[in-house]
């Protein structure tokens, strides 16, 4: 590691890493140009998915390449490590990265940051049996698969189109307020 600069790891492609990444872009692009600082980001995938246009893209408004940015254009001046993280080891400061190659490599770190995102709760009954998830790519592929399969079976047999085209969304909202504001003052000083 010698003459290497500061390392900054991420692990994650979201949001968090997305916006973690931005502010250490803008405090420390200087240093970063000049190999002092060297900022690398764990994710097993190559895409960032944006979620906010998930009906749209399962139903085929928009197509699914329109909700996908490439991680190597969201993170233009860090290396990319395509692989997850399997432990960390504080003392050392060391991350073991199992590649996507079946490889496992040490990667080590001054700054960590941990984003790795949210991950669906299948811990209602029956949703993991009869439910889809969408927070993976794979996930989401499958889900689209199968409602593309109803509409095309209820297209075929009108009788029970009504039946085949019900579709129950679990979620899809952000988490309530733990306490809410009884009044909001909006006047001016």
């Amino acid at each position: 590691m010698e003459n290497e600069g500061k390392q900054i790891v991420l692990i994650g492609g979201g949001y968090a890493s997305i916006w973690a990444y931005r502010t250490i872009t803008r405090e420390l692009l200087v240093e970063m140009m000049d190999g002092q600082v060297q900022i690398k980001i764990i994710c097993p995938e190559e895409f960032h998915c944006f979620h906010g246009w998930t009906a749209e893209s399962l139903t085929g408004i928009i197509a699914d390449e329109n909700r996908m940015s490439p991680l190597s254009e969201l993170f233009k001046h860090a290396e990319i490590i395509k692989g997850k993280a399997a432990g960390i080891d504080p003392h050392s400061r060391k991350i073991l990265v199992d590649l996507v190659d079946g490889t496992r490599i040490p990667v080590f770190y001054d700054q960590l940051f941990i984003g790795m995102g949210s991950f669906d709760n299948i811990s209602l009954a029956g949703l993991d049996q009869y439910g889809y998830r969408l927070k993976s790519e794979q996930d989401y592929c499958k889900a689209k698969s199968r409602i593309l399969y109803l509409i095309r079976s209820a297209a075929a047999d009108r009788i029970t189109a009504e039946k085949r085209l019900r579709f129950v969304v679990a979620g899809g909202a952000l988490p309530a307020w733990k306490s809410r504001p009884t009044s909001v003052n909006c006047s001016r000083p």
